[in-house]
């Protein structure tokens, strides 16, 4: 896995591809199920992700999915 960039806090979608084992068709769904973090418009033809977010995805899937569950439940 490349180092993650630290200068910067949003991931866009072409950066994602390089580090998260999964396509973009596939973290869509996820995204859509709540299992992936949820991406969010840079400008009218540019998403992204949350570094943060992406990297505490990427230590554990499930633990992340299960934080998140938690916090929506507050």
């Amino acid at each position: 896995m490349p180092p993650m960039n630290s200068q910067s806090t949003i991931l866009t979608s072409r950066e994602l591809d390089k580090i998260v084992p999964l396509s973009s068709t596939t973290r869509w769904r996820q995204e859509k199920l709540g299992r992936f973090p949820r991406r969010f418009q840079i400008s009218s033809r540019k998403i992204g992700y949350h570094r943060a977010e992406i990297a505490d995805w990427l230590r554990d899937p499930n633990a992340w999915r299960s934080k998140q569950m938690a916090a929506a439940v507050k």
